[in-house]
């Protein structure tokens, strides 16, 4: 591939995934209030999110997708240049993308689930929470924020 096409696809990912990132961003905030709704009990965001499950499960499927393209965007910008810090940078840009997949993948795969078991009062979900919290009460601000309803991040005798 010739270093003009690289560079032109390469700026084409990054602007889809600007755009897709802040669409994906911007309906989750007005359908959703996220990410603000994280700082809600879990059960509040699991009703919410079964309220808006369709809308919200597509929404972070864009978002999903705009976090894959960190992998050829990362491959791309790795082409523009050949030093030793590029050799570094591709692979922690492709693990950027694998990472952030996963995590917003979680949104339309497994959080339904627990979302349909809280409506459901399933009680299943209550001792997911419980172990949950024991998971997430102690863990840094990262991991908390991070840390999936259902899986709350105070204690259980809270």
């Amino acid at each position: 591939m010739s270093p003009i096409v690289n560079r032109k696809l390469t700026a084409i990912a990054l602007i889809a995934g600007a755009v897709l990132t802040n669409a994906g961003f911007t309906v989750l905030g007005q359908v959703f209030n996220y990410p603000d709704v994280l700082k809600e009990p879990n059960r509040v965001v699991l009703e919410r999110f079964h309220e808006h499950q369709g809308s919200v499960s597509f929404w972070f499927t864009v978002l999903a997708l705009s976090a894959a393209l960190f992998a050829p965007i990362a491959i791309g910008v790795g082409k523009l240049r050949s030093d030793r810090h590029m050799r570094v940078a591709v692979p922690i840009g492709i693990a950027a993308a694998v990472v952030q997949v996963i995590g917003l993948s979680r949104w339309p795969l497994l959080v339904p689930g627990f979302a349909s078991d809280v409506v459901n009062g399933n009680a299943a979900t209550a001792a997911a929470e419980v172990r949950g919290s024991s998971l997430c009460s102690s863990a840094s601000h990262t991991v908390k924020r991070n840390c999936p309803p259902g899986f709350s991040t105070r204690r259980a005798s809270e």
